[in-house]
């Protein structure tokens, strides 16, 4: 198993975001490489974003991005006329495609959030918005998936949460000829 450590993501905080991005591909060891996905998997986005911050429009090209809010909320408005609220219980998945724009805001609360970035299977794809609802459950629980899951993700992917608790073991989902990547928000595994 390799393994990628927060210490070597890049990291930027500003008085109103503090963000960091990690590129799961430099697990290999080359830090010298063009590319640093992991297959189709291109990065992970942490982000807590101040009350009273807009994210202004701006553009997006032939990326499948799943929003997985952590705590707080905030607000989605999109070239599709899109405008919605994301909460604890809301999923969202943004197909770019050829182009899509959009911009996010914390009018009444802090976010905490992870937006995980993935290539398409194709390129210049129609561009799509998803949303989903989730209850909490025991267990993985699927958010994203080429087929049969809450959002339709346009790659062979599939993307899980769990919320575990300490001492307990858990079995991964396992898929013939995928390779499996583990983001951690808080604790050790």
């Amino acid at each position: 198993m390799k393994i990628f450590r927060s210490s070597e993501s890049y990291d930027k905080v500003g008085q109103r975001i503090e963000f960091r991005s990690q590129w799961p591909g430099i697990a290999e060891g080359d830090k010298e490489q063009e590319d640093y996905a992991f297959g189709p998997l291109q990065s992970f986005d942490h982000a807590i974003i101040r009350k009273g911050t807009l994210i202004k429009m701006h553009e997006h090209k032939n990326d499948e991005i799943v929003s997985y809010l952590v705590k707080g909320e905030f607000v989605h408005e999109d070239s599709h006329g899109s405008y919605e609220t994301i909460r604890e219980n809301r999923y969202m998945l943004m197909s770019a495609g050829e182009s899509f724009f959009h911009q996010e805001g914390t009018p009444h609360m802090d976010a905490e959030m992870l937006q995980i970035f993935v290539r398409p299977r194709e390129v210049d794809l129609p561009p799509e918005v998803h949303f989903a609802q989730y209850e909490p459950q025991q267990g993985f629980r699927l958010i994203a998936a080429p087929s049969d899951a809450p959002l339709l993700i346009r790659q062979n992917v599939h993307i899980y949460d769990l919320h575990g608790k300490a001492g307990e073991s858990y079995a991964f989902p396992a898929y013939e000829d995928y390779a499996t990547c583990i983001y951690v928000f808080a604790g050790a595994i």
